[in-house]
């Protein structure tokens, strides 16, 4: 009798972590099954968009057709690059701070999700401070390169810039701070921000310059992981390419 116990005992056991492993299996492959998804998803939406175009001198420079853009995605208000640091992004404004955390622009379901404007900004990129979120996927898209400003000491001095196109306006980003804050501080993360001075103030010890009063900021936000509510920031002045 005891050695049917035994047995009865061990035979649970092993049916636990049989189950145990297969749920686990099931995870990681679906998990690199969205990473793939995600992947095609949006080398669909820049081989179709991010085309390279002629400037008056006859030179082709990278840049977005925002004709097409605007007629297949209106929600597509700005894209984010970054080349030399793995960030070519279509960035959206939805009604809520929850539709586009999981869904790419065409609806689909995706872990990726699409970078959004804070829906509460009113006029994104030409107020004191735009602020755009976007995920921090293990397999390092989306926002996940942030990260390297921050756990990485001699990055910044190799990546000062980034490049942001609007329908109506290209933008240099001029990077002037990086951190990791409090993701539910509110005045970080206010809507209404009238002094971008007093923000960078705020931000002494995360910020290489102060900004001026009127300058126009754009604050990248990502998880620093799924169990934290801190969050990596970088901070970013726009500057008008004629």
């Amino acid at each position: 009798m005891l050695y049917y116990v035994k047995n009865k005992k061990f035979a649970i056991l092993m049916g636990l972590c049989i189950l145990t492993m297969g749920i686990s299996g099931y995870k990681l492959i679906n998990t690199q099954i969205e990473y793939v998804k995600g992947d095609e998803l949006y080398k669909e939406l820049i081989d179709k968009y991010y085309v390279l175009a002629p400037t008056q001198d006859s030179v082709f420079v990278q840049n977005l057709d925002w004709e097409n853009i605007n007629k297949d995605y209106p929600e597509i208000i700005a894209w984010l690059v970054q080349e030399d640091n793995n960030i070519n992004l279509p960035i959206v404004q939805g009604n809520d701070n929850d539709y586009y955390l999981y869904k790419v622009v065409s609806g689909e379901y995706t872990d990726y999700g699409t970078p959004f404007v804070d829906y509460r900004i009113e006029n994104p990129f030409k107020t004191n401070v735009t602020i755009v979120f976007g995920h921090h996927m293990e397999n390092g898209k989306q926002f996940a390169p942030l990260a390297n400003y921050v756990y990485d000491e001699d990055f910044y001095e190799k990546h000062k810039r980034m490049k942001l196109y609007t329908p109506k306006q290209v933008y240099d980003i001029s990077i002037i701070g990086y951190g990791i804050v409090d993701g539910n501080d509110e005045f970080i993360y206010s809507p209404n921000i009238n002094n971008s001075e007093h923000y960078t103030m705020y931000l002494t010890g995360k910020v290489k310059e102060y900004a001026k009063k009127d300058d126009n900021l754009v604050l990248l936000s990502t998880c620093v992981n799924h169990w934290s509510d801190n969050r990596i920031v970088v901070l970013g002045k726009l500057i008008p390419i004629s």
